[in-house]
């Protein structure tokens, strides 16, 4: 019971913070990354994956980032970029999960530029 407490406050907290609705909640947990004691400071996904956790990576839940739209569905004056949030990462590959803000589309893209230091939703947006 006090491990799925704890499970609850490590994906409760990413949401409420960046604002996000609460369906996006499955995104917002990285626990699986933490080294734990029991074994030898290893993480689970290290023992799963059989790779070391590169935390040089990881970003932060829920905020702004802009990614690379495709050529092949833009125009000559079309945008380059959609305005995303950051929700997770895509295993196995150097893709990150998004979440397009206009349409509310989620896609993967690698083409990613992240803006750290600015959650892409308000507090009092209509999202």
């Amino acid at each position: 019971m006090r491990k799925h407490g704890h499970l609850l406050n490590v994906a409760r907290v990413p949401i409420i913070q960046s604002h996000l609705p609460k369906i996006y909640w499955s995104y917002a947990h990285i626990i699986n990354m933490f080294p734990i004691p029991v074994l030898n400071y290893s993480s689970t996904h290290e023992m799963f994956y059989k790779t070391e956790t590169d935390f040089n990576e990881l970003k932060v839940f829920g905020y702004l980032c802009y990614a690379s739209t495709l050529s092949i569905n833009r125009r000559k004056f079309d945008l380059r970029t959609s305005k995303c949030v950051f929700i997770s990462f895509k295993r196995g590959t150097k893709g990150y999960f998004l979440l397009n803000i206009q349409s509310r589309e989620i896609f993967v893209s690698r083409d990613v530029v992240f803006y750290e230091h600015v959650f892409s939703i308000s507090k009092g947006s209509r999202y």
